[in-house]
């Protein structure tokens, strides 16, 4: 059987890995989720479903944008 693990716990994951490498999470909770909780856990964007497919991009490309020169390989 496969563990199942939270996406606050991938993304402080990756964060450790490569702290320059962006970190979407998309979640099915219809919660609010204060700027402070998704920087001490690694997540630089919050997609709620069900969303739009045509939304995705737009978000990338602005991470994408705003982190361009400072994502490296670890």
């Amino acid at each position: 059987m496969r563990q199942m693990i939270s996406g606050w716990i991938v993304a402080q994951r990756i964060k450790e890995i490569n702290p320059e490498t962006p970190v979407i999470l998309m979640t099915g909770w219809n919660m609010e989720i204060d700027d402070q909780t998704l920087k001490e856990n690694g997540v630089d964007q919050v997609i709620n479903k069900p969303f739009k497919i045509d939304r995705i991009l737009p978000v990338i490309k602005g991470i994408l944008a705003n982190n361009q020169g400072s994502i490296s390989s670890p």
